[in-house]
């Protein structure tokens, strides 16, 4: 593995072409990198685990929420790095045995929920695991969905957002969640977003800034289509 290679800045670079729809240009050498990180030590649940030059470094997710707990990072970056090697479409065995070890997990939650869980862990944690929902990795996706669309409900604070849920992440995952079942959280978040738009920004805006914004004008005029 190239030593000042960075899972951290791999996931965020492929994470912004996949939001624009530009060709995601992973090179051989780049997922040979990921791929010997699969079920190393530290890795959450048989994922990724961060190599050397990522000790100590900050995490944020897409849209810029900060990631303080290290179970939090773990978890998050392994869910992130699944989804990014499922979308390219192409076999990669580490992905499977990543995704398989999640799905461990998320069997386990089932037992303990007596049922099909919606939700993993805290409400970022969740995001992430409805993203990779959303892209296909795990089993029963819809009704998983449906159930955490439920709990989303119930978290409203009846200001357009969600408590515990990370605003823009979770706006990032109701993005990327089939239609039908998001719509009404979306519909929910959509007065506020439309009031977010007509604010002008003063200063250059940071990468987190300018995906925040992005996601929330691709949410407003994506919204007669989605209702159609």
């Amino acid at each position: 593995m190239p030593e000042a290679f960075s899972l951290i800045d791999f996931v965020d670079r492929a994470g912004e072409r996949l939001f624009y729809g530009r060709p995601l240009d992973v090179s051989g050498p780049q997922l040979a990198a990921v791929a010997a990180l699969q079920g190393k030590p530290g890795a959450y649940a048989g994922m990724f685990a961060l190599p050397e030059a990522d000790r100590g470094r900050e995490f944020h997710t897409f849209t810029g929420e900060k990631i303080t707990t290290n179970g939090g990072k773990m978890h998050v970056i392994g869910e992130e790095t699944c989804r990014i090697l499922r979308l390219l479409g192409e076999d990669s065995a580490a992905a499977d045995r990543a995704v398989a070890g999640m799905l461990e997990r998320i069997r386990e939650a089932d037992a303990r929920e007596g049922g099909l869980t919606g939700t993993y862990c805290c409400g970022t944690c969740s995001c992430a695991f409805w993203r990779n929902l959303a892209g296909g990795c795990f089993d029963h996706t819809e009704e998983r969905l449906e159930s955490g669309m439920l709990t989303l409900r119930g978290s409203r604070d009846g200001k357009g957002r969600w408590g515990r849920f990370p605003f823009y992440y979770t706006l990032l995952a109701l993005s990327e969640i089939p239609r039908p079942i998001a719509r009404a959280e979306l519909e929910y978040a959509l007065p506020g977003l439309e009031k977010m738009l007509k604010r002008k920004e003063s200063g250059e805006p940071s990468s987190y800034s300018r995906r925040r914004r992005d996601l929330i004008e691709r949410i407003v005029s994506g919204y007669c289509c989605m209702t159609k």
